[in-house]
């Protein structure tokens, strides 16, 4: 007896007429490809689980960095906050030094200028002296 299989062969429907014997191999071997095709489709459930696996982990592991760098990004401008506080500080004591340093050399030229005054005082006291003594050596 003949049965008709109908089969799908490149894009292509054909329709066979086979023996029983046929029939029965062609059977076996569509079984074979349909067990094939559930072990792959079975793999490729795992292989797209294992991905997806992947993905997220290293999505996780991205998040993670991110995480990472921000803070540090953070904890940088802190820093540079802090850096610039102090130069702000160092400024202002250069500047404060500057001053008590220019407000020390007027109070030394202040203090030249009296010991120059006072050296000729001393020198026109010693003259006055000299002519004193003259005087009286005369009189």
């Amino acid at each position: 007896m003949v049965k008709l299989k109908w089969a799908l062969i490149g894009g292509i429907v054909l329709c066979l007429g086979l023996s029983d014997s046929e029939a029965d191999q062609f059977a076996s071997r569509d079984r074979e490809t349909k067990v094939e095709s559930t072990q792959v489709a079975s793999r490729d459930r795992e292989t797209k689980l294992e991905q997806t696996t992947q993905v997220a982990s290293r999505d996780r592991e991205s998040k993670e960095q991110t995480t990472l760098f921000a803070s540090r990004d953070r904890e940088t401008k802190l820093q540079s906050k802090q850096v610039a506080s102090r130069d702000r500080e160092t400024k202002l004591q250069s500047k404060q030094v500057a001053s008590r340093d220019r407000e020390t050399k007027l109070q030394s030229k202040q203090v030249a200028s009296r010991d120059r005054e006072t050296k000729l005082q001393s020198k026109q006291v010693a003259s006055r002296d000299r002519e004193t003594k003259t005087q009286n050596y005369f009189a």
